[in-house]
C-alpha cells in the first residue's frame, strides 16, 4: 500500500508540465498504435486547427489527430468542432448542398 506522501508526489508530477507532456504522449500511442515519432512530435508541437486556424483550448477546439478510419493514415492535427464536421460530412457529403439550399431559401 502507497504512503500519503507518495500519492501527494505522483499528483504533483501529474499536474506538472512534464507529466501532463508523458501523459499526453501514452494517450497518443494508445489511440493511434501505427503513428510514428514525427507523427507524435507533429501532434504535439501544433498550436492551430489545420481546418479553420483556430487555437487549440480545452473547449470546443480541443486538439484532435486526423485520421482515415478504413486505412488508419494519419493525415493531420485539427480541433474537435472540424473534426465532427469532417466525420459527418465525410459520409454524408450531400449535407453541404442542403445547407447552402437551405440558407439560400431564407437570403432570398
Amino acid at each position: 500500500m502507497r504512503s500519503c506522501k507518495g500519492k501527494v508526489s505522483e499528483l504533483r508530477y501529474r499536474r506538472s508540465e512534464k507529466g501532463r507532456l508523458s501523459s499526453k504522449k501514452s494517450q497518443y500511442r494508445r489511440l493511434y498504435p501505427q503513428a510514428t515519432q514525427e507523427d507524435l512530435s507533429f501532434y504535439l508541437a501544433a498550436t492551430n486547427c489545420e481546418l479553420c486556424n483556430m487555437v487549440f483550448d480545452d473547449n470546443k477546439h480541443r486538439k484532435c489527430q486526423d485520421h482515415c478510419h478504413d486505412t488508419g493514415q494519419i493525415r493531420g492535427v485539427i480541433c474537435s468542432r472540424c473534426n465532427t464536421l469532417e466525420g459527418i460530412l465525410s459520409r454524408e457529403p450531400e449535407l453541404i448542398w442542403f445547407l447552402q439550399s437551405y440558407k439560400e431559401k431564407y437570403n432570398a
